[in-house]
């Protein structure tokens, strides 16, 4: 109350010589710099001691490097104080010096005292009644609301602010990880009831149904025919064998008597070029098939067609140790669009002519008919043949894995693909580990789409199947070679895969060579598709699950120096001697981190010169995420407390991980094998994220691993500050200048020009921008 009356007084005077205009002295000025001066002091004297910022009295201090210092000092001198007492003080203090020195009014408003020293006092007593009102109004606040609490506490804080810890077990089962290589999971005694359940759903989501096409072109006899529809399925993936339905009645003349008798009657797919193909045809002996408006006749006739088919002899290659890249991406691209079909429907008959005399009918002659149909629609339901069936998309697990039971189960594997896919519904369930020179298990679930075959009934209709696996080696002179193939001469019979859907199983050895890129498997399958009559339509399907093959060879986070290190949190415990122990461990770390930046500098110089830059991208990646490995692996030996140990391994091993992951990435994209190159670097980008979450930062993972949230917070809170002290003793024009000059250092102290010229061009020269 007494600061806020003799803030009034004061006001009053200022307003009362208001319109006076009067020279500026350098008193005025004096007095300005000193409650600058004064103002500074006090705020330093509370917030440089607790956040160790720049004090000018004990000379240049330099600023905590590690954020999550500076907030935690942040925030205990916040909790530790009574700090919106002290921020009331000193904006009373300063604005009433401020307003003294404008106006002069010490000496009046306290008699007998000089102009300065009636300033100072009238602001002390201003400060001080505004401490006591601001410290009140603060014990209020935190005795009500728990905004405060520590981490002993039951709850509270800012935990937006703090790092995610994990216990020791955690660390070393690499549970932390198991969010990115989420899949399913499944033993062989469990298997048999995955695939079956997975190929249901598959099923589920080719559902189809039939529907009646467009009818545009007809010729002869079809006014004979009424209520005539050709049917088919409303969805048609890929080159597949389709089952299709012909309706047709007797011409609607109920008043006259005249009987039809079809002879023959055939289906068949026409070409763009006016080729028949997998013609369908029905004979009848004269009289055999007979009907007429009046006695309710429907003909109905239901075979198997398909369209044109021009890649069985590209997959052949593949089956055969052939593949190409040329061929693979012909198959894969491949559309029955680019081959559009319509189905046509042709009758001939005889119409039996009657006359009648009053005493009945009476037969006079037989007239010959024929008809014909061909729909407009069929091509809108025909869809690409690609396929891309969800499942385990990231390639392999990480070496890491060798010895966790995990890398012996089977998981799903997202596939890719062409071929007949309405027709055959495959599954590659796969050891999730792949190592050069080791062996994977393969388990090929395979059956024919019985729901789409049933849309039309078709009698003793057979899906029989045969189907072959074969791994390729993608060569350093972009050559193909046959790595393995089972079985190893020949396709497998697999039967009727209609009525028995089945497994084909293997398992195969990435034998390893100098000159490997990389690796890829293939399924093949070919089947046939033996309608009534007997003819035998081949379909086929192609697929690739996602497999990427790793190096076995040695890496930081398993080797015996990162061991020795863990050995000294396996206890639990963290002393200052595990701390000491750990510093000869660290450096050895660091020098093995340096050699992979190494590489990763060497494919980023092999991106340029190759004007690559899809390889400098992903090797400048791998840099990135090595030195933030290096980061943290030298923070170990400065740790104090057991949970920041485990946190700093955590992150190094991650970090290293995704450098690993880009570093496998560049040199895929290097020799053009990009699919499996995007791959690596979507799963590396995911690892990053989970080590983003044990650094404890608002922005975490969104401008990248150099960016200094800490920096900006602080530079902020100092333009905030600053520019609200200029403002009220130098005017509108002098805050802005603060402001402007603050905001400049935010920015280039916290990296934030560079981060975001990292994320968005990939700017690797920018790795940590900072004005000094």
């Amino acid at each position: 109350m007494i600061g806020c009356f003799l803030l009034s007084i004061i006001q009053k005077r200022r307003e009362k010589k208001g319109d006076e205009k009067k020279p500026r002295s350098s008193r005025t000025v004096a007095h300005k710099v000193a409650t600058l001066v004064i103002f500074i002091l006090l705020i330093n004297a509370q917030y440089a001691a607790a956040i160790d910022l720049w004090n000018p009295i004990d000379s240049y201090k330099e600023a905590v490097s590690s954020i999550k210092e500076k907030i935690s000092g942040a925030w205990d001198w916040l909790k530790g104080g009574r700090h919106l007492g002290t921020a009331a003080a000193t904006g009373c203090f300063a604005y009433a010096m401020s307003s003294a020195a404008a106006g002069a009014v010490g000496g009046s408003v306290v008699p007998g005292l000089g102009t300065i020293a009636g300033a100072v006092g009238m602001a002390l007593v201003a400060g001080t009644a505004c401490y006591l009102g601001g410290a009140a109004i603060e014990n209020w606040i935190k005795g009500t609301f728990d905004f405060f609490s520590s981490d002993d506490d039951d709850g509270g804080g800012l935990s937006i602010l703090q790092p995610r810890n994990l216990s020791y077990n955690e660390y070393a089962s690499r549970s932390t990880l198991l969010g990115v290589f989420n899949t399913t999971y499944v033993n062989l005694t469990e298997l048999i009831q995955a695939e079956q359940k997975d190929f249901l759903e598959l099923k589920a989501r080719l559902a189809a149904q039939l529907i009646a096409y467009d009818i545009e072109s007809t010729d002869g006899s079809t006014g004979e025919f009424s209520n005539v529809e050709i049917r088919g399925p409303d969805k048609i993936f890929g080159f597949s064998a389709i089952p299709v339905e012909f309706t047709l009645k007797p011409g609607d003349n109920p008043d006259v008597k005249d009987p039809i008798c079809l002879t023959d009657v055939k289906l068949y797919v026409y070409t763009r070029d006016g080729r028949p193909l997998w013609t369908r045809e029905w004979k009848f002996q004269p009289g055999e098939k007979c009907g007429e408006s009046n006695d309710g006749t429907v003909w109905t006739f239901r075979t198997i067609l398909k369209g044109p088919d021009p890649y069985e002899n590209q997959v052949d290659a593949v089956l055969n140790g052939l593949a190409t890249w040329d061929i693979v991406n012909q198959i894969y691209l491949a559309t029955p669009a680019d081959e559009p079909y319509e189905i046509v429907a042709e009758v001939t008959g005889i119409k039996q002519i009657y006359y009648s005399t009053g005493d009945g009918w009476i037969f006079d002659h037989n007239e010959t008919i024929s008809a014909r149909w061909r729909t407009s629609s069929a091509y809108k339901h025909i869809a690409a043949g690609r396929i891309q069936i969800g499942g385990f998309s990231e390639g392999t697990l990480p070496i890491d894995y060798q010895d966790d039971p995990k890398a012996r189960m089977f998981v799903p594997y997202l596939m890719r693909g062409s071929g007949a896919a309405s027709n055959i519904i495959a599954r590659a369930w796969v050891n999730p580990l792949h190592i050069i020179n080791a062996s994977s298990t393969y388990k090929i679930y395979i059956g024919a789409n019985d729901q789409f075959f049933n849309l039309v009934p078709v009698t003793n209709l057979t899906v029989t199947d045969e189907a072959r696996l074969v791994v390729y080696r993608l060569l350093k002179n972009g050559q193909w070679e046959l790595a393995a193939a089972l079985p190893i001469s020949s396709m497998a019979t697999l039967g009727d895969i209609l009525s028995n859907p089945t497994a084909f199983e293997g398992t195969v050895t990435y034998h390893g060579a100098s000159d490997i890129v990389t690796y890829m498997a293939f399924i093949g399958i070919k089947a046939e598709v033996t309608r009534d009559d007997g003819t035998k339509i081949p379909i086929w399907m192609l697929i690739s699950p996602n497999i990427g093959v790793v190096s076995p060879e040695r890496t930081v986070r398993l080797d015996p120096t990162f061991a020795q290190i863990e050995d000294l949190i396996s206890d639990q415990e963290w002393t200052a001697y595990d701390a000491e122990q750990a510093k000869a461990l660290v450096e050895t770390i660091v020098q093995e981190l340096e050699e992979k930046i190494a590489s990763a500098e060497h494919y980023i110089e092999i991106g340029s010169q190759l004007g690559n830059q899809k390889v400098v991208d992903y090797a400048t990646k791998a840099k990135e995420h090595y030195l933030e490995a290096i980061t943290y692996a030298k923070k170990i030996p400065t740790s104090e407390k057991l949970e920041d140990t485990i946190r700093y391994l955590e992150i190094v091993r991650d970090e290293e991980m995704a450098g690993d992951y880009y570093l496998e990435a560049a040199r895929l994209a290097s020799y053009g094998a990009y699919d499996q190159a995007e791959t690596m670097a979507e799963t590396a980008e995911k690892i990053a994220d989970v080590a983003d979450e044990y650094k404890g930062t608002i922005l975490g993972g969104i401008f990248g691993t150099n960016f200094q949230l800490g920096d900006l917070i602080w530079w902020l809170i100092a333009l905030a500050i600053v520019a609200g002290v200029f403002y009220v003793l130098f005017g509108k024009r002098a805050a802005v200048l603060v402001a402007v000059l603050f905001l400049a250092f935010a920015v280039l102290d916290s990296n934030l020009i560079g981060a975001i010229l990292a994320k968005i061009g990939g700017f690797s020269l920018l790795d940590k921008l900072k004005f000094w």
